[in-house]
């Protein structure tokens, strides 16, 4: 119908939709999708950001689908991809580990640091506000659920809990031969 499908403007930017590209690339339209995809349909498909080319490229960041549906975010440190984050096929979600769990974090953290944070930025707390909420949605009453449980390096050595008991959480200690 004579209207341009694609533009390419004097600087150099691509327009898809639209006749002036605000951005290098700039994608309009009612359902404004870019498909990448290997050309076999095997392999992984990489999309690469940079901020700025500095010498030592610490402004790359790069997401990546592998085979499978692996879905990575990663930066670029000393010379390599290190991955950040990931996003299983299973949906499972890993930072800084691939993930066994549903949410799995790890890091190793610095004296007097916190591997989590939850912050309500409310200003003024009011009756009933809820920071982290820990639910067994399925069960009426969670009798002897484990809401947390404390374990070793292993994960094979329990050292407390907090258990849901008769409709209040108990906080139980375990005998520790390291506080002995």
């Amino acid at each position: 119908d004579g209207d341009p499908r694609m533009v390419i403007t004097q600087t150099g930017n691509v327009g898809i939709g639209t006749t002036s590209p605000e951005n290098l690339l700039h994608v309009e339209g009612s359902s404004a999708t870019i498909q990448l995809e290997a050309s076999n349909n095997t392999g992984s498909v990489e999309l690469l950001m940079y901020a700025d080319q500095a010498a030592d490229n610490a402004d790359k960041r790069k997401i990546s689908v592998a085979d499978g549906g692996t879905m990575s975010f990663a930066t670029y440190s000393s010379g390599s991809w290190v991955d950040q984050m990931a996003i299983l096929d299973s949906g499972n979600v890993g930072i800084g580990v691939v993930p066994g769990v549903k949410l799995h974090v790890a890091e190793v953290v610095s004296s007097g640091s916190a591997l989590v944070k939850f912050e309500n930025n409310q200003g003024t707390v009011a009756d009933g506000d809820t920071i982290l909420l820990l639910s067994f949605n399925g069960d009426d009453d969670a009798t002897a659920g484990h809401f947390i449980e404390f374990q070793d390096q292993a994960d094979d050595e329990m050292t407390g809990t907090i258990v849901a008991s008769s409709g209040t959480a108990t906080n139980n200690t375990v005998s520790d031969y390291r506080k002995k």
